[in-house]
Parts: structure tokens; sequence; C-alpha cells
């Protein structure tokens, strides 16, 4: 059998969707996917990380709300839960809550979906109960040389590192290799290319695919600390680097894939609804609308999710394709010559423009 029969796309995580379950819940008017925020403090402080300007959360959801909220996710016919990185959920005094609230989305029929930094580490007791449940593990690793690691990720703990034969992995993530995620499709891995790293991305990327580990290897994002820090960024060529990882894919590991926007290769353009640590209602990160809140004051506010959702501004959002446009002549930050999105900025307008690019410069994709 010649190499080309046997190219196939890699397996993808469990929690994930292909591209084209993407494009059938869009054209279904269907949300695959719901992110929900449970902490606003981070065990890291990543010189790029672009949730750095978020604003200051002065009080987040209580369990029982929590509870309620993975009920009424449920009921949208949601089938997973992800769980952003921003507040590293594996702390000690949170993994309980974590896993109580994973195994509330499970008793609910979704799956969850969570990037962890593993510092500090997990301990063997929350891995093994963690195991049981339906739970993908998104991990990070930003370097294999620690003193990049600890440069670029800047830990309030200090990594707790592996010797490996490529060079240095978190002790966390070689737990969870030992507890069978990787076997199962159940864990994946991210990385942040910039100039500290750029040297590395396939020695970290064939690393990954040897151990059957997800690689999630996107581009440094011009927001936040990283907007501040361009020497970052500036100057690589993702595009050049991207197809590099691919060539390897085609010649090393018979895998074949599009390269989606400015990651490699997981893709996170499904139709979602996000809910922030306050209750604040988002229809897909990429869209800066808050759209209401599940919560007003302290009144958890039952069925409001359902309505925000169902509404003519969320229906017009899930319309649209997130994807690198297909036109020759569009570029992710700049669709003003195919003018097929975006929705103006002024707060409750779903009426479609020919100025795309001023409702959102780096994240509008045309269709």
């Amino acid at each position: 059998m010649t190499l080309p029969q046997k190219l196939s796309p890699p397996p993808l995580p469990k929690g994930f969707f292909t591209s084209q379950e993407a494009e059938e819940a869009r054209e279904k008017e269907k949300i695959l996917m719901a992110a929900v925020f449970l902490y606003p403090e981070c065990s890291n402080d990543c010189v790029f990380c672009c949730y750095s300007k978020k604003r200051e959360v002065k009080e987040t959801l209580k369990p029982e709300e929590y509870t309620l909220l993975l009920k009424e996710i449920s009921e949208l016919g949601v089938k997973t839960v992800f769980v952003p990185g921003m507040g590293e959920p594996f702390l000690r005094e949170r993994g309980k809550f974590f896993l109580n609230f994973s195994r509330t989305a499970n008793e609910y029929g979704m799956y969850v979906v969570v990037p962890s930094n593993l510092n500090p580490t997990p301990t063997a007791e929350f891995i093994r109960e963690l195991h049981t449940l339906d739970v993908s593990v998104i991990g990070k690793l930003e370097s294999m040389i620690p003193e990049v690691l600890t440069k670029l990720t800047q830990p309030k703990i200090p990594y707790d590192l592996v010797k490996v034969d490529e060079g240095h992995i978190t002790k966390g993530l070689s737990l969870l290799m030992e507890a069978g995620f990787n076997a199962e499709n159940r864990l994946g891995c991210g990385t942040c290319l910039n100039t500290l790293n750029a040297e590395e991305a396939e020695n970290i990327f064939r690393f990954y695919r040897r151990n059957n580990i997800f690689p999630y290897m996107q581009d440094t994002a011009p927001f936040g600390k990283a907007l501040e820090n361009p020497w970052l960024w500036e100057g690589l060529n993702y595009s050049e680097i991207f197809e590099r990882l691919k060539r390897i894919d085609r010649e090393e590991f018979g895998f074949e894939w599009e390269m989606k926007g400015h990651y490699v290769a997981f893709d996170f353009s499904y139709p979602m609804v996000y809910i922030e640590y306050d209750g604040t209602i988002r229809y897909n990160n990429y869209f800066l609308v808050d759209m209401g809140k599940v919560k007003d004051d302290e009144e958890y506010k039952k069925g409001y999710l359902k309505e925000v959702v169902n509404s003519k501004f969320s229906s017009t959002l899930r319309k649209i394709h997130f994807p690198r446009g297909k036109d020759p002549d569009c570029c992710l930050s700049d669709h003003s010559k195919c003018k097929k999105i975006l929705l103006k900025p002024e707060d409750g307008m779903i009426e479609l423009t020919e100025e795309p690019n001023k409702y959102c410069i780096y994240h509008s994709h045309c269709e």
C-alpha cells in the first residue's frame, strides 16, 4: 500500500467534534459545546496569556448554581462541557469541586474537556478518580526545556518536571499518561508557538504524536500580555512552521488533516455558548458581546439561558462559520474584499455589514 493510501485523519480526543459535525450543527442551529468558566485565578502567569486583560471578577456562581446551569445546558442539547483553563481547576483545594462538577455533567449525559497547567502536580488519588469519569484533559507544555518553560509560564509554584528522551515534561502529564488517558484518546496538549520555543516545535510535535497525545499548537494571539510583548510573535512565519508539522504528520505518522486558521490541529470553531464566572452569557468567545446573565444579583434566573440561546441574536451568530475564509483574497485579519461578515459592533444589532473589520479585527472569518 502506498503512503497516500495510508493517510487518514488523526483520531480526535473524546469530547471533540469533526469539522463535518460542526458544519452540520450550524446548519441545524444546534449547539454542540458549552464553555463554563469556574475560577478567575490561575496558578501560572504566562507572558502570552490572552485572558490577562479580563475584567475583575468580584463574585462567581455558587456550586448549586453550577448544578442548575448544567441541567439547563444539557436541555439545550449540548454534548460537551468545556472548562477553559483560566483558573487552574486541578489545584488541590478545587479538585473535589471539579470532580463533582464533572460527575454532574456526566449524569446529564455530557462529556467534559478541561485544559490544565498540571501545576501543582495533581495527586495520584485525584487522577485515579478523574480517570473513572468521562473527562478528557488538555495539558500545557510550552517548552521541553525547563528554563524556557519557566520563562514563558512564570509559574507561581515551580513545576515538577520529569526527564524524557525528547526533553522534560511536567510530572502531571506523565501521571496522566501512566493512568492511560493518552491510550484512550483522552489526552491532548497545548503549545503556544513563539520566538522562545519555535525551534522546538517539531520536537514537541513528535513527542505528542509518538505518545498519542493530540497536539493543539497555535500561534501567539496578539491579545493581553502578548500584545505588550510583541517580541514573542512578531517576525515568526507561522504558516511555515505549521506546514513543517503537517509534513511530519504525512511522512512519519501517516496522518492528513486540514489546517484551520491559527492552530494545529484542534478545531475550536464549534457552535458554542460561553458562561463566565459571574453567569454572563456569550455566544462563542470570538464575539465580545454580552447576551445577558443566568444570574441577576443573588437570584438564579432559571430558564433564562435557554431564552438567550434561542434568541434571534444568538441564532444569527450560530450561522456564521469561524474557520479561515475560503476566499483567496481573505485572511484572518482582513475581510474587506469578501464583505461576508461580521455583525455590527453595537450591542443588540444583528444586521450583517459590509464593514466586517470594524467588529473583530483578529478573529474575523468569512464563510
